[in-house]
């Protein structure tokens, strides 16, 4: 495999100090695409029955995919995968960047970590197999940033991923950090594998470029990708704004909860928190992973306040939704500085606040008193316990112990009534988005709790109607996201078009901005992977590639007891709170999901879908251990080669209806980018149409 694949994967055994080079498996490569998509079975190959998150015969599982280090856009996507601390079953963390640019470069598709060193060690990784576990104990304790900073002196031309010391005190949630904390893998508790194998860093080396078979076939597709982003409404918004954009619109439709989800906000909740509220509260200036058009991040400074003159990198929707909207914190400048703070101590913010919310809840209703949280005030917005406790939560230290624990198991350590307040799916925070279409989504992610495997944001714009329609048979139904009707077609197709992303090494974002103008279809992204590799397929076979991959993920979970029932979510006990009436058992949810999947009623794997997949030894291997359902409910209609679509850029947007609501497009979002404020308002008004609308319908 010479050309965008390197043919390469690197396998380290920790407790035996030693490393070698295979060859990467053509088989597998066309079956499961790389990155994320083969990392899943590279992990399912390499468990045992008997082996736990924490144990040092879980591997850790690291994959760049074949356009990564390339000249496509955005292709520097790269991920970490294991069985999650936090959930005990799957977990993946994808980040930016340049270090899988790296790792490819110094000529390795993937590396798998195994085993545990007998004393605090780093790995340096280069290229031809000259690679070291070095010894870390002096870096043992320091937070991420001073872990790179010594790591760069020593090594100035590397890139260097490090967790800090929720990392190494094995936080379920701790995190991998790089770039000066621009970027991170964080969610699903990698970095407390890094920690559970004594492994406080990881040094690349890069070497050369990346061969591509044909550049001018390459050069351009990335070039037509590139001005799509240029010209299109919607990424030229995105790179004015960032994603913090998206709350205002997430707001106007309705979908978001406050103080751990217990009310629905109001515009008046995040205009102190929005993109205008953020240019008001600091400087900052646009920033880029490798390759990429858009540029989202924001590298800002803090212009005043008791954190004035602070920097650093990133801010995100996540932030406003969790640290903003679910604690309570309603100023930038204590949100930027307690992001700052998380990601030194190498913490997911995601599960942080979701631990914090459920906690926040328990203390006010009595269930926490304030001896049993060592003297901490948990009141919503109180700024300063929650930064106060992140370094109680890192060192494990009094009840920081049980914070470490994560949203789920801290609050059923805690007893007393404080499950009630812990919003999870499968032992994952992150319920936000309060729709059924989402809420599905959430449910069903293969990692727990997240949107960042299948949210359908195509839904939330009716002008997306007809792409929607031509990707995954989209009804008027579907589009409403307020119903269930028609809801598991649309969750299916964006779970297989995020880990086609993840598994050939693109950006979420570029897909989320270009799909609802019709590009970056997955026959464009057949187009680019046929430059880089010379492989001859068309987007049909690349979506049937990361239909194989889910089924790998859910294989992975069925073997740690997941079925249907895990399928879920949970709600507050409040009847006006976040996802009350979403009904997952309704018809158009679960059942049809079910079905498009190839999934028994039980949400297991089947033999028929397996084997249709050419996945045959994975049915056999599933079969032995009793996890595989014979008797697949859905009909023919529902097997891959019938339901995946394939069109091209020129079949969308031809009608005078398109043509019409794309031009309307322009000169809206053209307006929208004019300033923050205007942005604002026309959201606002949105949001006021919203619920008039809403309050005729109900009388």
């Amino acid at each position: 495999m010479r050309f965008g694949y390197r043919g390469s994967v690197l396998e380290v055994e920790l407790d035996q100090r030693d490393s070698r080079v295979t060859d990467l498996p053509e088989e597998d490569a066309g079956r499961f695409i790389g990155g994320s998509g083969l990392n899943a079975w590279l992990l399912y190959q390499s468990l045992r029955p008997s082996t736990r998150a924490t144990d040092p015969d879980n591997p850790l599982v690291f994959g760049a995919g074949p356009l990564v280090g390339t000249s496509f856009p955005t292709s520097a996507r790269s991920t970490f995968t294991a069985l999650s601390p936090l959930t005990g079953v799957f977990g993946d963390s994808n980040g930016g960047g340049l270090f899988g640019v790296q790792v490819k470069r110094a000529g390795y598709d993937h590396m798998v970590i195994r085993g545990a060193s007998d004393r605090p060690c780093y790995l340096t990784v280069a290229p031809n197999g000259n690679c070291k576990i070095e010894d870390a104990s002096d870096l043992w304790g320091e937070d991420t940033l001073e872990t790179e900073r010594i790591l760069k002196k020593k090594y100035p031309k590397a890139v260097v991923a490090s967790i800090g010391p929720a990392g190494e005190n094995l936080v379920r949630y701790a995190s991998i950090q790089f770039e000066r904390n621009a970027h991170s893998f964080s969610r699903a508790g990698m970095g407390a594998v890094m920690g559970s194998k004594n492994l406080k860093a990881i040094v690349v080396h890069g070497g050369g470029g990346i061969p591509v078979k044909n550049p001018e076939e390459t050069g351009r597709i990335s070039e037509a990708i590139k001005q799509a982003a240029k010209e299109c409404a919607f990424p030229k918004l995105f790179t004015r704004y960032g994603t913090p954009m998206f709350i205002n619109l997430l707001e106007s439709l309705g979908l978001v909860y406050g103080e751990n989800w217990r009310r629905r906000i109001e515009h008046s909740d995040i205009t102190s928190l929005d993109i205008a509220a953020f240019h008001d509260a600091a400087e900052s200036k646009s920033h880029g992973c490798y390759r990429c058009p858009l540029r989202c991040g924001k590298h800002w400074r803090i212009r005043q306040g008791p954190h004035a003159g602070e920097e650093g990198f990133k801010y995100e929707v996540a932030f406003i939704m969790t640290l903003g909207m679910s604690l309570g914190l309603r100023d930038v400048p204590s949100i930027l500085h307690i992001v700052n703070k998380l990601n030194r101590m190498g913490i997911d913010v995601n599960e942080f606040a979701g631990t914090l919310g459920m906690a926040t809840d328990a203390y006010q209703k009595g269930v926490l008193s304030r001896d049993a949280t060592d003297g901490f005030s948990f009141d919503w917005g109180n700024a300063e316990a929650y930064a106060s406790i992140i370094d109680w939560i890192s060192e494990r230290r009094g009840f920081g112990g049980i914070l470490a624990e994560g949203t789920k198991r801290a609050a059923v350590e805690i007893g007393g009534g404080a499950e009630d307040y812990a919003l999870h799916m499968k032992g994952m925070h992150w319920p936000a988005h309060s729709a059924p279409p989402f809420v599905l989504a959430f449910s069903l992610s293969t990692r727990g709790g997240d949107f960042l495997k299948a949210m359908p944001y195509l839904l939330m714009q009716s002008t997306n109607k007809e792409v929607c329609r031509k990707l995954f048979g989209a009804s008027s139904e579907t589009m409403d996201i307020y119903s269930h009707e028609a809801k598991g077609r649309a969750v299916w197709w964006h779970e297989n078009y995020k880990l086609l992303l993840d598994s050939l090494g693109v950006c979420f974002y570029l897909g989320l901005s270009l799909l609802p103008h019709g590009r970056l279809l997955p026959e464009e992204l057949a187009v680019a992977y046929r430059g880089v590799t010379g492989i001859d397929v068309d987007g049909k076979t690349l979506l049937k590639a990361a239909e194989s991959s889910n089924q790998i993920q859910r294989a992975i979970n069925a073997c740690q007891g997941m079925d249907r029932k895990n399928d879920a979510f949970t709600r507050r006990p409040e009847q006006d709170s976040w996802a009350q009436g979403i009904d997952l058992d309704l018809p158009g949810m679960l059942d049809e999901y079910y079905a498009y999947r190839g999934l028994s009623r039980t949400g297991l794997p089947t033999t028929e879908r397996l084997r249709s997949a050419g996945l045959q030894d994975l049915a056999v291997d599933l079969g032995e251990k009793g996890l595989l359902d014979c008797c697949l409910e859905a009909d023919e209609d529902c097997f891959p080669d019938s339901i995946i679509k394939n069109p091209k850029p020129e079949d969308l947007g031809r009608s005078i209806k398109a043509r019409i609501q794309d031009k309307v497009r322009k000169r809206v979002m053209a307006k929208l980018s004019e300033d923050p404020l205007t942005y604002r308002e026309h959201f606002r008004k949105q949001g006021c149409k919203r619920r008039k609308r809403r309050k005729n319908r109900n009388g």
